[in-house]
Formats: C-alpha cells, structure tokens, sequence
C-alpha cells in the first residue's frame, strides 16, 4: 500500500487524475472503512426511495 501512496503523490500522477476530473487523496485504513459504508448506506437509501431494486 505504501508504494500506492507514493505514486499517487508523485506530482505527474496527481495531474492525470486532475485531467479526468478526479482529486487523489490518502486516508487509513479505518477512514477508508468508513468512508465506504457510509457511501453504500447513502446509495441504498437513494435506491430505497428510488424504490430501485438489485435484478
């Protein structure tokens, strides 16, 4: 994981990202955790009022 972290901030990398409209950041491992759950607990309350079901 380290050396994901290095190239992500390797300047050049962080401009490709920035070209394609994305913003490169690090977070620990728990952040990411949580970062993702509440992602996915957004998305399934979208879906729930969207009344969008998983086929």
């Amino acid at each position: 994981m380290a050396a994901l972290g290095a190239a992500l901030a390797r300047p050049e990398v962080k401009k490709q990202f920035a070209d394609m409209g994305a913003t490169t950041f690090s977070m620990k491992q728990g952040e990411f955790k949580a970062f993702v759950s509440a992602d996915i607990a957004k998305s399934k309350a979208i879906a729930r009022e969207a009344h969008i079901a998983v086929e």
